[in-house]
């Protein structure tokens, strides 16, 4: 679920967010065994602009998911150094 709160200053954002977490933390306690994930907090100073990811970002026009691919291929054991963790990526053919 995403919201959008429209609001004047920062001491109004951090007063917004102890409400946001109390909400999430009466769910968890209502919810005993239930895994309430914390929230994923994202934006930009006007609304209206798009979110996107690093990679839409870092080209100007639509990347083929054959040389999408060859990038994450390329740049899987830096990933997995810089993580400490195995990337699992599907063969290009499972794609």
């Amino acid at each position: 679920m995403m919201r959008e709160i429209d609001l004047q200053s920062w001491a109004e954002f951090e007063e917004q967010l102890r409400r946001l977490e109390a909400e999430r933390e009466g769910r968890r306690d209502a919810q005993p065994g239930i895994t309430i994930s914390p929230y994923l907090y994202r934006g930009h100073a006007d609304s209206r602009w798009k979110l996107d990811t690093t990679l839409e970002r870092a080209v100007s026009k639509p990347v083929s998911l054959r040389r999408y691919y060859r990038l994450i291929s390329a740049v899987k054991p830096k990933v997995e150094t810089f993580t400490d963790r195995e990337w699992t990526i599907p063969t290009l053919e499972q794609y």
